[in-house]
């Protein structure tokens, strides 16, 4: 396994606190490959961006039907780079709804492959009961 980095973000300010991540990761460590979905900023970053979401984001619960096709390509895109480069670590980043999914898909499919969410999903908003989920499938929450 590599010393890679995916990161997935699939919100705006999700995006910027990837790219400030990266840059300090690079900082460290100079040689560390960083990919993900996410924009601009963490292109800027040095990430190598594999699909840019931002041009797609929900605001309400009928956008989320609209996009719902792309959402499911983009999730497929990312189960097979996944298998192609086995990254040491995925980090999700917000962005719960998809990022829980896929972690569960991850988890599944790839047990060798870290998982670390960086800011938390809300449990208080969206019930008690996603703290059991995240407890099974995140190795660490940062």
């Amino acid at each position: 396994m590599s010393r890679d980095i995916f990161i997935v973000t699939g919100e705006t300010s999700a995006d910027m606190h990837a790219a400030a991540l990266a840059r300090e990761l690079k900082n460290l460590d100079p040689q560390i490959k960083i990919s993900g979905i996410g924009s601009s900023k963490m292109r800027a970053a040095g990430v190598e961006i594999i699909e840019d979401l931002s041009k797609y984001a929900i605001i309400g619960f009928l956008e989320a039907f609209k996009y719902l096709p792309k959402y499911k390509q983009t999730f497929n895109s990312i189960l097979r780079y996944l298998a192609e480069n086995r990254p040491q670590v995925l980090l999700l980043i917000d962005y719960p709804g998809f990022n829980l999914r896929l972690a569960k898909a991850v988890r599944e499919k790839f047990p060798q492959i870290k998982i670390i969410y960086y800011i938390s999903p809300q449990i208080w908003a969206w019930g008690k009961k996603r703290i059991h989920l995240i407890k099974k499938i995140v190795d660490k929450m940062i």
